[in-house]
């Protein structure tokens, strides 16, 4: 009975032995289930950080771009109105040259025909001298010969 017994009990043993044995595979199992899992979270949140930083790399590009295109673009507008302020200005000058030229040649002009006014003024005088010595020459004459008479 005793070894029946003691039989029995190293039966029960191995049964608990075999039991715990499975318990411990059946864990084992499960916690490299979960580390599996884990790891590949852990990997799904590596790519999803590397994905968003070369997002944001990218953005950053573009942006740097977009910034040098609008410099471009700032400094072809400076450079387009410098010129319209340019072609303006000589546009200016060359009108102001054309109106001072116009000006020199109408007071050329005017100068011209105060000098011809002048000279008319200066004919008609010394015709009217002439014919007032002319008058006075024949009215002695008339005189003399009135005297003669």
């Amino acid at each position: 009975a005793a070894q029946k017994r003691e039989r029995e009990l190293q039966e029960e043993l191995t049964r608990m032995r075999e039991a715990m044995a499975k318990e411990e595979r059946i864990r084992a199992e499960r916690q490299k289930e979960k580390e599996k899992e884990q790891n590949a979270l852990m990997q799904q949140l590596k790519q999803q950080m590397e994905e968003s930083k070369r997002v944001q790399l990218e953005r950053e590009e573009a942006l740097r771009q977009q910034e040098k295109l609008l410099k471009q673009q700032k400094a072809e507008q400076e450079k387009q109105e410098k010129l319209r302020r340019d072609e303006l200005a000589a546009k200016e000058k060359a009108e102001e040259e054309r109106r001072l030229k116009r000006l020199r040649e109408e007071q050329e002009l005017e100068q011209q025909r105060q000098e011809r006014m002048k000279q008319l003024q200066e004919e008609e005088e010394r015709l009217k001298a002439e014919r007032e010595a002319e008058r006075r020459r024949d009215a002695e004459r008339r005189e003399q010969e009135e005297a003669q008479w």
